[in-house]
């Protein structure tokens, strides 16, 4: 299973990568990226984030795609 992890500059991503790892244990490819093909791709994806949305909206609209 592929796992993108959106980077759009917010939230504490590498918490996230490192949870991902802890439970996933070797059997889910992670990446990190803002690039908009490699998240069409992807199983499942993740928005890094502390509960506020409207900054994570904003950010991905200035993410270019």
């Amino acid at each position: 299973m592929n796992v993108t992890i959106v980077d759009y500059n917010s939230g504490n991503i590498s918490s996230v990568i490192n949870s991902f790892k802890e439970v996933a244990q070797n059997k889910v490819n992670i990446e990190v990226t803002s690039d908009l093909n490699k998240i069409k791709s992807s199983d499942k994806v993740v928005l890094p984030g502390q509960g506020s949305f409207k900054s994570c909206i904003d950010a991905l609209n200035n993410i270019d795609g």
